[in-house]
């Protein structure tokens, strides 16, 4: 059997062993010696390093919940626009940096609820969470995730994996074959089959070069909390944020119902100087779709 049916075997079956999958992409990536599949398998496997931008698959909304006791009492769903901006992205959508195994533990753990909880400081709590509701106390707080969408992080590596692996089979069956090595893939075939099939969802690679773009998050038009995390995730500085903020907001006062001077203004100042880390045309998507542009 070749090594790529082997990886779409093992990508079907009923029970698919994720790890056991991204370690023959990891045999595939090193005999075909193609860095950016190397790169994306290690980091499935064993976690995505501080200072790598996480895939948007990997990114999950969350609710915000609390118990309240006093004159009112029960649960109920938190607010966070008493939050301060540079956090509050962290509480509406959570990156899975664990490598994949970490992943399917939780699901294959989970509790009965069918959701995850990551309960919030008591610190944090009491100091964010003051007259929410007249005559009652938050005493306690967490954010809440779907299990399912947990899942549903392992199964988009395993789609990728298996779209990669059957659109390379057309054109190159014997690709990481020890004995069919002499017919390794061109680098081009690589990188158009990679991008094609992670199309943003991981870093895009040009051929022969370091070159990385990522779309983190997709954002909803008129939705400025979501666009400033998402540009936020993307490695947009603090300051950059806030001055597109002020762009958006003073544009609302001129009366501009899309994209106006000001935030006009700021994406082709932004585009022009390229910051450094940040793709900028991950940016101007983002934007744009802000705007409903895109």
């Amino acid at each position: 059997m070749s090594l790529l049916r082997e990886i779409t075997e093992a990508a079907i079956a009923k029970d698919a062993d994720v790890a056991r999958l991204l370690r023959l992409c990891l045999v595939l990536a090193q005999r075909v010696d193609y860095r950016p599949l190397l790169d994306w398998v290690t980091w499935e496997l064993k976690g995505y390093p501080a200072g790598v931008p996480v895939p948007d698959y990997r990114h999950v909304s969350m609710v915000n919940r609390g118990l309240i006791a006093g004159y009112w009492s029960g649960q109920i769903d938190l607010p966070t626009y008493q939050i301060p901006e540079e956090i509050r992205g962290k509480l509406l959508i959570h990156e899975f940096r664990d490598g994949i195994s970490e992943l399917q533990h939780l699901v294959t753990n989970a509790s009965k609820s069918g959701t995850l909880t990551i309960p919030w400081p008591m610190e944090f709590m009491f100091k964010h969470t003051q007259n929410i509701v007249r005559g009652a106390q938050v005493t306690k707080a967490w954010s809440e995730l779907s299990l399912s969408a947990v899942a549903g992080v392992v199964d988009q590596v395993v789609n990728r994996i298996l779209e990669f692996t059957l659109t390379l089979e057309r054109t190159h069956p014997e690709a990481g074959n020890l004995v069919g090595f002499a017919q390794t893939p061109p680098e081009a075939t690589l990188t158009q089959n990679f991008n094609s099939t992670f199309n943003g969802a991981v870093q895009n690679y040009s051929a022969g070069g370091n070159q990385v773009s990522q779309t983190a998050y997709s954002v909803a038009p008129g939705d400025l909390d979501g666009l400033i995390a998402a540009l936020r995730g993307a490695g947009v500085g603090q300051a950059d944020s806030d001055e597109l903020k002020r762009a958006i907001e003073a544009d609302k006062q001129s009366g501009s119902n899309g994209l106006g001077a000001s935030a006009g203004g700021w994406l082709a100042g932004f585009t022009a100087k390229a910051a450094q880390g940040v793709a900028a045309a991950t940016v101007s998507k983002l934007v744009l779709a802000y705007f409903g542009g895109v």
